[in-house]
């Protein structure tokens, strides 16, 4: 009888290591089940960056007896926007100039939008979260450790939204002037 008290022992212990077993899997299964594997998941659903020239500028296509003083005064409202023009078509014509007017029929020139009315010429837009709005200055995250300061002014258009509806965390799209980072427009995305 001695014998079968100790493996009757013996298989209790064996019965209690293997439940305990089974009892530390279930926690670590059920702990793990509540922890996310694998990347981030996130309800973000603001877009991030800057965003190409041609996507927020307006085109046009040089005509027969186009100058640039002649364009800057139709299409921008004032022959004092001609440097304006020409910083805006820099890169892709860097030999465009006052003194060299030369114009081809048929370039594509950049244009700002419309409800802007006098920029340096070298603009930006950017999509990206608000993270604050305080004292004039807007802070905008653009991508992943990026943020970008945007001063409003007091002839920036808030398409959408009075200045004072936009809070932190809103998804934004701001086209604005390097210059300053002065802000020309500001909507939601």
């Amino acid at each position: 009888m001695a014998r079968n008290s100790k493996k009757s022992n013996y298989l209790s212990s064996k019965n209690l290591i293997l439940a305990s077993a089974v009892v530390i899997f279930l926690i670590f299964a059920l702990f793990l089940g509540t922890k996310q594997i694998g990347p981030k998941k996130t309800t973000d659903t603001c877009k991030y960056g800057f965003l190409p020239t041609e996507s927020f500028l307006r085109s046009y296509t040089v005509k027969s007896q186009d100058t640039l003083l002649s364009i800057a005064n139709n299409e921008l409202g004032s022959t004092g926007r001609v440097n304006e023009l020409i910083s805006l078509n820099k890169e892709k014509y860097p030999y465009l100039s006052i003194k060299n007017n030369f114009l081809e029929v048929g370039y594509q020139l950049y244009l700002p939008p419309k409800n802007i009315l006098n920029s340096s010429g070298d603009l930006f837009a950017i999509n990206g979260k608000l993270i604050s709005n305080t004292n004039s200055t807007w802070t905008v995250k653009v991508d992943e450790g990026l943020t970008y300061s945007i001063y409003p002014m007091e002839n920036t258009i808030f398409e959408s939204k009075n200045e004072e509806e936009f809070i932190p965390g809103d998804c934004v799209n701001i086209i604005g002037d390097n210059e300053g980072n002065r802000a020309f427009i500001i909507t939601p995305q």
